[in-house]
């Protein structure tokens, strides 16, 4: 009977426990200043408002906006020096995320597109 008891509530804790573990979102995000060129690009965030929020701060321009943003995919810019932008996901890699982010950038660029930054959430890899 104390086996019982006992085995009940390591049981009972053990689920408050894990019930009480707050989920972790892992956003990723890309902002990029069409006139200076400068970006910022941050993971590991909680929600999609502070990832947005932490790149346009780490850009650091009045000009920088979000290009990317992604909690399940690895992300990629890539820009011309006319502040023509391209951008891509790819669930696993980042460099398969900026080989797209480059084609796409080129589809209406005037100039050479180049990567501006890459970053992947959820575990992917800069492969």
């Amino acid at each position: 009977m104390k086996t019982i008891s006992f085995f009940s509530l390591v049981i009972g804790t053990s689920t408050t426990v894990f019930l009480a573990t707050p989920a972790f979102a892992d956003w990723a995000a890309i902002a990029y200043s069409r006139t200076s060129g400068r970006h910022g690009a941050v993971a590991e965030r909680s929600t999609s408002q502070e990832a947005a929020k932490s790149a346009i701060n780490t850009c650091g321009k009045a000009d920088c906006e979000v290009i990317a943003i992604d909690n399940t995919a690895c992300i990629a810019v890539a820009a011309d020096r006319n502040g023509t932008v391209g951008a891509a996901s790819h669930p696993k890699w980042a460099s398969d995320a900026a080989k797209m982010a480059v084609s796409n950038c080129n589809r209406t660029a005037k100039g050479y597109c180049q990567v501006i930054s890459s970053i992947c959430s959820n575990g992917g890899s800069s492969r």
